[in-house]
């Protein structure tokens, strides 16, 4: 007697294969705009971080060296949208602003995170300050737009508030791809308040 034992080979059949193919794209597309929104959540996250420890390093400095310290706000050259970009930490000269000169390294905002200054609703600090000047040659911002104000020190800010407005100063950090939006229709961003008194 001769038997042949056949092997029967088992394989997915191409609607199996691609049904589960279907199944993993539909998955991946769901989770990608989930992916993004974290990730912008980190990146604000990081960028309101970046923007307080700036301010609290600035009046550590002033109270430290019995000075007044510049925070300048820094819109960077080939970024996405309309705010700005870095902050720096300066010692100005009042008898001659040429000499006064940065005590950091620019602090850079993560990418597409920005302080905005397109809606004045959202960073009224900007409201009182002077307007935009240009950073001096040589810098790592050489000929970027700049706003900027001194911190006492005491602590207090120094601006064009009046009593009843100190409570204006604050900044807000948005992603760029939602400048231009209305606070309103932002689904996310962080506000940071300044202190004017501490």
């Amino acid at each position: 007697m001769n038997t042949t034992k056949q092997t029967k080979q088992s394989a997915f059949s191409l609607v199996e294969l691609l049904v589960v193919i279907g199944v993993i794209s539909f998955l991946f597309a769901i989770t990608i705009p989930t992916l993004s929104s974290i990730q912008d959540s980190s990146g604000l996250s990081h960028g309101a971080s970046i923007l307080s420890s700036q301010i609290n390093y600035a009046r550590q400095l002033a109270s430290s060296r019995s000075k007044p310290m510049e925070v300048r706000f820094i819109e960077l050259p080939g970024r996405s949208g309309s705010g700005y970009h870095a902050i720096q930490i300066w010692l100005p000269d009042d008898q001659d602003p040429s000499q006064s000169r940065p005590l950091n390294r620019l602090a850079v905002l993560p990418h597409n995170i920005l302080i905005t200054t397109a809606d004045t609703e959202r960073s009224k600090l900007f409201d009182h300050l002077d307007p935009a000047s240009k950073m001096p040659a040589g810098g790592a911002a050489d000929g970027a737009d700049y706003q900027a104000f001194q911190i006492r020190p005491n602590g207090s800010v120094v601006s064009s508030a009046t009593a009843s407005q100190r409570q204006d100063l604050y900044l807000t950090v948005i992603s760029a791809t939602r400048d231009g939006q209305s606070a309103t229709s932002d689904s996310n961003y962080i506000t940071v308040q300044l202190n004017p008194f501490t």
